[in-house]
């Protein structure tokens, strides 16, 4: 059964206590993560003054970072191979599956075992690593070596084929320059088939020519081969040979196009150069005979050697993936337990060691009500670790403000969100969320209001909600967004239905549910407007007092018939307006009514009496009045009195100006809604007037009076202190001279007189200790506000405050039109974009391609319009709405009771530290 404090914590913080714990060495580490699984305690630094690497538990956070490190390069690897993990642990069970289920808390013994574990588990894959690195660097040799002796045996058959003739063919093909090296190069190549013929030929001593192969980017050919050219000034062979298919770098896993290439040099310099070129480039040399029984044999070895590899690094991928199948396995449940251990140390690090080191002392902000709670973890982490001194909890009186704790479910955490996105609310002011839960749905309704585009918004927030589970894991950064908010999404949506059908507006188009109220005789219409729909027929022009039937009226909704009416705009822009400003105001006025709250809990009577009242006052006097005035002329004003209705606007105008309605005027005697009109809005406006000075001069000249009453107390306070402590020290001097009885007496006596002085002042202290806090809350908590008091600044931070509200509650009240202004816009775009598809798709398919044909086309006519409605209307539109409802909260709203100068209490939680897994 949920207790009276539960519902008090919804509308206002939780009482937060400021607690000091005192652990015993050898049970600190389950207390503190059995408190970390509840998340009711957040602890206070007291080591500010040291660094994170001077604190006592760097070498277990630094062991934690190391496995951690683990965790991430198995990821790493799982990702590249494909191996997905095992589905995340559920960390918001609720509170009865916690009960049933004991917490786990790792042990160090659990964690040296993890340790090894992974150790174990890092060296065995980063071994298969290696290896499986080593053989696709051999595989990536052999391939191209493969290539190269295939293609090089097409290059030495032709240099060999035919003789001289067919090398000086086959080399205009290379990269040559010098005529000279060809010449030698045809030589050299036809020498070794014709030994005979050395003695036989006339020529000059030949030069020994050297010939490399090798494998090379193809990216970086050009520049490999300007390089060569420039360096050897003209005097090599290069071939380039291209890969037909693409090579995967054992590196990085890409695929990469590479080309082959043969150099022909002279002179064993040249040849040394050419390698260190090679060398700069990345390429590699391959040994390529030049006897074609070799290259077949080498080819064959090749061949071998690559199938072996292969044989081998598919027996490698098997068992690295078994092993990182057998590591997902228990993946998440690893890093859960480092995450803990981590966070644990972490917490405890922010604790200071006692003068004895048996046990560390901490301090924590506590929710009051939970306080026996963290007693009974006490008790419990006592037990778990077996120690025999017990830890202590004591509650630390402290002038502090504390932490802002609102409770929240996953209904009510969209809404806090939003307030929270403003700024936290300070420590026991009222939490605007619960009334934003009911009235940020509703506002955004209004200018979304379309029972369509609701519809389909709700569905969406509904497949969310359903999906919960399956959708929590999706860590889309958009979609997260979406996600949290699926119960405000739910609500804009469901109130979106309900002012659409108020508006009668679905899809932009009207449901006759209950008939009209005009008259459904056409011809009882005295004239049609020229105005002509989308669809060709003429538009009616509704004069109520002509073609209203007195004695029907729609139920619910608007009218049907003003779908097809030319002044449709006209009436329905006069009526949202209308509601604009009322539910601006209705929400103004609670604003103001939700301060009067703030100002009791703080025990701010002044405030209530010279701010609240004063404020009420001016804000009814006038835009209260002004919203009776349009109940009152709807109600009174019907659409046979509709021509002497006298208008809101100049209403206003004449009633800031006393000014009374014009005698010449034939509905002169109308213009007075009620008798005493003029009376009362006399009276409202001298009302209005006079709260001004009130809200301004009254508070503080009182803080002003009451300052110098503090200071006359304190000043007679300290002469009486000054006189008993004279009159003492002189009872001292005059009995020096009695028995040492006598002194005793003397002594004990001054003793006591000298402890009731002090029990005395430590009461005062109290007191003003009490008053200190609470003018803290006025003005800026401050540690002495005798000393700390200017009425200056408290009279400019009044004037401010007055000047904001009364020119704030013209704006804010105008500031409502927006509502007004987007449901417009909504309405006639959505108007707009019907008419622009799908009635231009009906009339002109219907006519140019017939039913069959129109039907078809149809088809694709309605998919366009209805992405555009999706996108523009639910999405944009949405959005749009969706802004403006929360500027509409967060200023004109909550600016009249909320000052957000509050930080967030952030427990200790395990839960959230692993939601960001």
């Amino acid at each position: 059964m949920t207790k009276p404090e539960d519902y008090y914590s919804w509308f206002r913080s939780e009482q937060m206590s400021l607690c000091q714990l005192y652990l015993q060495s050898d049970s600190v580490y389950h207390i503190v993560a059995l408190l970390g699984e509840k998340g009711i305690c957040q602890f206070r630094d007291l080591n500010q003054s040291s660094n994170s690497f001077q604190r006592k538990y760097v070498a277990e956070i630094r062991r934690c970072a190391e496995m951690e490190r683990k965790i991430v390069f198995f990821e790493k690897e799982m990702e590249r191979d494909g191996v997905s993990d095992v589905k995340k642990f559920d960390h918001h069970d609720d509170d009865r599956q916690q009960q049933q289920q004991p917490i786990d808390i790792p042990s160090m013994k659990d964690l040296s075992q993890l340790e090894q574990r992974l150790e174990k588990l890092e060296h065995d894959l980063l071994n298969e690593n290696k290896t499986q690195l080593q053989m696709k660097h051999r595989l990536l040799s052999l391939t191209e070596y493969k290539e190269i002796l295939r293609k090089a045996d097409q290059f030495f058959n032709e240099a060999q084929s035919d003789g001289p003739s067919a090398n000086k063919s086959m080399l205009r093909r290379m990269s040559v320059v010098d005529p000279d090296l060809m010449r030698r190069f045809s030589m050299h190549m036809h020498q070794p088939n014709q030994p005979n013929q050395l003695n036989q030929i006339p020529l000059e001593p030949v030069i020994e020519l050297a010939t490399m192969t090798g494998s090379i980017l193809a990216s970086r050919f050009m520049s490999f081969e300007r390089m060569l050219w420039r360096v050897s000034r003209g005097n090599i062979l290069l071939k380039r040979i291209d890969v037909d298919e693409l090579l995967e770098d054992p590196e990085t896993g890409e695929l990469q196009h590479k080309c082959l290439f043969i150099l022909v040099c002279q002179g064993e310099k040249l040849r040394n150069t050419c390698q260190k070129i090679c060398t700069g480039f990345h390429a590699k040399l391959y040994s390529c005979p030049e006897q074609r029984d070799e290259r077949n044999s080498a080819h064959q070895r090749v061949l071998h050697d690559i199938c072996d590899i292969q044989n081998v690094i598919a027996r490698t991928n098997d068992h690295r993936k078994n092993l990182l199948v057998a590591i997902a396995t228990n993946l998440q449940k690893w890093k859960t337990t480092i995450i803990k251990v981590k966070n644990t140390y972490e917490t405890m690090n922010l604790f200071s060691n006692d003068v004895t080191g048996h046990c560390l002392i901490a301090e924590c902000w506590i929710p009051s009500n939970q306080i026996a709670e963290a007693r009974s973890i006490l008790v419990q982490g006592q037990m778990m670790s077996n120690s025999l001194g017990p830890s202590i909890l004591d509650h630390i009186p402290t002038i502090e403000t504390p932490p802002t704790y609102n409770v929240s479910n996953k209904f009510t955490a969209g809404f806090q969100a939003l307030v929270d996105s403003y700024g936290s609310c300070t420590y026991g002011e009222v939490n605007p969320a619960p009334y934003a839960i009911i009235s940020f749905p509703f506002i955004f309704a209004v200018m979304f209001g379309d029972t369509g585009h609701g519809i389909i918004m709700a569905l969406f927030a509904l497949w969310m909600i359903i999906k919960e589970k399956q959708l929590k894991s999706v860590r889309n950064e958009i979609f997260s967004m979406f996600f949290a908010g699926r119960y405000t999404i739910l609500l804009m949506g469901l109130f979106s239905i309900y002012t659409g059908a108020m508006y009668n507006d679905i899809f932009s188009k009207s449901v006759n549910l209950f008939g009209t109220a005009f008259h459904r005789d056409l011809d009882k219409f005295e004239e049609l407007s020229n105005v002509t729909s989308a669809s060709g027929h003429h538009l009616l022009h509704l004069v109520p007092d002509k073609h209203l039937d007195q004695d029907f009226r729609y139920y619910f909704g608007m009218d049907p018939v003003w779908q097809i009416a030319s002044n449709k705009v006209q009436y329905t822009n006069t009526y949202k307006m209308k509601l604009s400003v009322i539910l601006g105001v209705l929400q103004m006025f609670f604003g103001v009514i939700l301060s009067v709250f703030n100002h009791c809990h703080y025990s701010e009577w002044i405030s209530v009496w010279v701010e609240f009242i004063p404020q009420l006052v001016f804000l009814l006097a006038i835009f209260g009045y002004m919203n009776f005035m349009i109940f009152f002329k709807w109600f009174a004003y019907d659409s046979t009195r509709a021509g002497c209705a006298p208008s809101i606007l100049i209403t206003l105008i004449n009633m800031f100006m006393f000014k009374m309605p014009d005698e010449k005027d034939p509905c002169y005697l109308k213009d007075e809604m009620f008798p005493g009109q003029f009376t009362i809005q006399s009276i409202f406006i001298i009302l209005a007037l006079l709260s001004v000075p009130i809200m301004l001069l009254i508070k503080p000249l009182y803080l002003l009076c009451r300052h110098h009453g503090a200071q006359k107390s304190t000043i007679i306070y300290d002469q009486n202190s000054f006189e008993m402590e004279n009159s003492s020290h002189s009872n001292q001097n005059l009995e020096a001279g009695n028995v040492q009885q006598q002194q005793e007496m003397v002594s004990n006596s001054n003793g006591n007189h000298i402890i009731t002085v002090e029990d005395n002042t430590s009461q005062r202290s109290e007191h003003e200790v009490k008053h200190v806090e609470h003018d803290g809350n006025n003005q800026g908590h401050a540690a002495n506000a005798t000393d700390e008091f200017s009425f200056g600044d408290v009279f400019i931070n009044q004037t401010i405050h007055t000047i904001e509200y009364c020119l704030g509650s013209v704006s804010h009240t105008a500031s409502y039109l927006r509502l007004w202004a987007l449901s417009l816009a909504h309405a006639e775009l959505s108007e707009v974009l019907w008419n622009m598809v799908m009635i231009q798709g009906f009339m002109e398919f219907k006519f140019q391609y017939g039913y069959l044909a129109g039907a078809v086309v149809m088809f694709f006519v309605f998919a366009f319009w209805a992405i555009l409605t999706v996108v523009i209307l639910i999405v944009m539109e949405g959005l749009s709405a969706f802004l403006h409802a929360l500027r509409l909260h967060w200023v004109e709203f909550m600016s009249k009771f909320y000052h957000g100068a509050g930080y967030p209490f952030e427990p200790f939680d395990f839960r959230t530290k692993l939601d960001e897994l």
